[in-house]
């Protein structure tokens, strides 16, 4: 019995004091460069849209069962700025009312909230306006 118990006790301590060994090798990729000027586009008038997102008791009924969400690609850059919450919307309505551009340049964006219940949860409104001016490529 304390042949046993010795040997599992050795055996749990060369496992405990046993190492693994884990390499790893990383390539980093060049990152392509574009260097475009403000010359090299078609720049539009301002335009604007506008993007709705309705939330009743927390949920967004519209979306439930219609998904109609937008969603910004590499094919369709925006140059400077972040975007607010549902403000990828407001640039899709942008976008597909005015078909034909390239890119989004520095666009503004005005979100108003409005809300009913603690912290929206009866009902929200969130509406987001964009505005921006597009470029075509020469």
């Amino acid at each position: 019995m304390k042949k046993n118990l010795l040997f599992i006790v050795l055996a749990a301590g060369l496992l405990l004091f046993s190492s693994c060994k884990s390499q790893a090798y990383l390539m980093k990729e060049s990152i392509p460069v574009l260097e475009l000027d403000i010359n090299d586009f078609n720049l539009s008038d301002q335009v604007s849209a506008t993007a709705t997102r309705v939330h009743i008791l927390g949920l967004d009924w519209g979306a439930l069962f219609n998904s109609k969400t937008g969603y910004i690609s590499p094919t369709i850059p925006v140059l400077g700025g972040s975007l607010p919450p549902f403000g990828h919307e407001a640039i899709y309505q942008l976008m597909k009312e005015n078909p034909g551009f390239d890119v989004v340049i520095y666009p503004q964006f005005e979100t108003k909230v409005k809300r009913i219940g603690l912290v929206g949860l009866i009902y929200r409104k969130v509406t987001v306006k964009t505005t921006a001016r597009l470029g075509k490529l020469k």
